[in-house]
C-alpha cells in the first residue's frame, strides 16, 4: 500500500482527500510541526499533498523539508487561495517551491486520483 502525507489544516477538508484515497496509507498532519514530525520518524513515502495556506502562515518549510531532504518524494499542492493571494498567484508560490503538481481546491475525486497517478 503506498504511503501518503496529507497537510491539510481543516479538518472537514482533511476528510475528504483521505475518504477519495481508500487504497492508500494517510499520515495526516494539521500543522507545519505535525508535518515536519511525519518527516522526522523516517518513514517512507510515495507522495505528499499539501495544502499551501494553512492558519499558521504557509506550508512553505514543509515543502523545502520535502525538496531538500526527500527529493523522490512527489509533491502535490492544493489550494483555493486564500484571503490576499488568488488560487493562480498561489499556484505560482507552489512552482517556485518546486512542487510537482497543483489543484485548485475545491478538486473532484477524479482530478486527486489523476494527480495522484501522474506523480507516482
Amino acid at each position: 500500500m503506498k504511503r501518503l502525507l496529507l497537510l491539510e489544516d481543516d479538518a472537514a477538508l482533511s476528510d475528504l482527500p483521505a475518504r477519495f484515497l481508500s487504497d492508500y496509507q494517510i499520515l495526516r498532519a494539521s500543522t507545519v510541526v505535525d508535518a515536519m514530525s511525519c518527516l522526522e520518524r523516517g518513514k517512507a513515502l510515495d507522495a505528499a499533498i499539501i495544502d499551501f495556506w494553512l492558519v499558521e502562515g504557509t506550508a512553505i518549510p514543509v515543502l523545502d523539508a520535502l525538496r531538500y531532504d526527500y527529493p523522490q518524494v512527489p509533491v502535490i499542492v492544493i489550494s483555493g487561495g486564500n484571503q490576499s493571494f488568488s488560487p493562480e498567484l498561489t499556484e505560482a508560490f507552489s512552482v517556485l517551491s518546486r512542487a510537482d503538481l497543483f489543484l485548485h481546491k475545491p478538486f473532484r475525486r477524479e482530478d486527486l486520483l489523476r494527480a495522484l497517478q501522474t506523480v507516482l
